[in-house]
């Protein structure tokens, strides 16, 4: 297999680091991501400017880059373009796309349906109303956030029906995109879980968050055989076949509720590598192995995310 690898998201936070970490393993990598300003910041890299995902040209853009530069692993880290990676993999011969089963994806970023699922199959149940059905049946204070999307964009904590209906205006949502959930006390956890293609746990890395803007900034590895077992019920349930992250919140009697599940690699990536996980390897080393030895990252191992300048001239 290549070792020529290709990764959407240049301007997220898992790099330099995760840079650093592929040539460690030996690895070629390839970046793309629409901004093209990257290329100053990362002269040495092997970047390619994109269109956006929402580009009806994106998805010729990466077929062509694939074939021209021989790309034997693609890593989609934008949910915009998960299930058009996986129907990529599924037509390209010789190219493995790290990512879950198109099904696990559609359900995880439709964030109204995963809650139902997730109530349903008994993993967790967080009180959830789209906003246009929505009649204070949760009280307030309550979460709003966009049903589809990603990170923290347009979450908000809403204290009254006047809040809530300055928020449609001011995000410039319809009350039918958002849906609302109440304010959970707890601690709040990110955890990586690494599943292969015939659905076996290759690895489980909880990250108990200690600070969050957006995306984690601070976390420590923490290993909970709560946390273990939820990953492995939710996989046994869903059939990812693929990685994914789970966001949630582990209430005092250690009652688990569950706010998203993100359907890939997650940023705190970098975190799972510290402890001992690389994660991309790994996959790839069990990609379709029946038995699988489920690996624990190395507990207590912190991160703390924080800006760095970068200057550049351009010619």
């Amino acid at each position: 297999m290549s070792k020529r690898i290709l990764i959407s998201g240049l301007g997220g936070s898992l790099f330099p680091y995760l840079h650093t970490k592929l040539i460690e393993a030996g690895y070629d990598p390839h970046y793309v991501d629409s901004n093209p300003v990257l290329k100053y910041v990362y002269p040495q890299f092997n970047f390619y400017p994109a269109p956006l995902v929402s580009d009806i040209q994106y998805r010729q853009f990466i077929i062509d880059l694939c074939m021209q530069k021989d790309i034997g692993v693609y890593v989609p880290l934008i949910d915009e373009e998960l299930v058009n990676a996986v129907l990529l993999g599924k037509e390209m011969n010789g190219l493995k796309v790290l990512a879950p089963q198109t099904e696990f994806i559609q359900l995880c970023l439709d964030k109204f349906s995963l809650m139902k699922k997730l109530k349903e199959s008994n993993i967790s149940d967080i009180p959830t109303s789209k906003g246009d059905t929505f009649s204070s049946q949760i009280p307030f204070p309550v979460f709003a956030k966009p049903n589809t999307g990603r990170g923290s964009r347009g979450v908000k904590k809403i204290t009254s029906q006047h809040q809530l209906d300055a928020y449609y205006i001011l995000e410039r949502f319809n009350p039918s995109e958002v849906i609302l959930q109440p304010f959970i006390e707890g601690t709040e956890y990110t955890v990586s879980v690494l599943v292969n293609s015939k659905n076996q746990i290759i690895s489980i890395s909880p990250k108990r968050v200690i600070q969050k803007k957006g995306i984690t900034i601070s976390a420590v590895t923490e290993n909970n055989i709560l946390i273990d077992n939820l990953a492995a019920k939710i996989t046994d349930t869903l059939k990812p076949k693929g990685p994914f992250n789970i966001q949630m919140f582990m209430a005092k009697d250690q009652t688990p509720f569950i706010f998203e599940i993100n359907p890939r690699f997650s940023t705190t990536l970098v975190l799972s590598y510290e402890a001992g996980l690389d994660e991309i390897s790994l996959l790839l080393e069990n990609y379709e192995n029946d038995a699988v030895k489920v690996r624990a990252a190395s507990e207590g191992i912190f991160l703390f995310r924080h800006w760095s300048n970068s200057f550049y001239k351009i010619k």
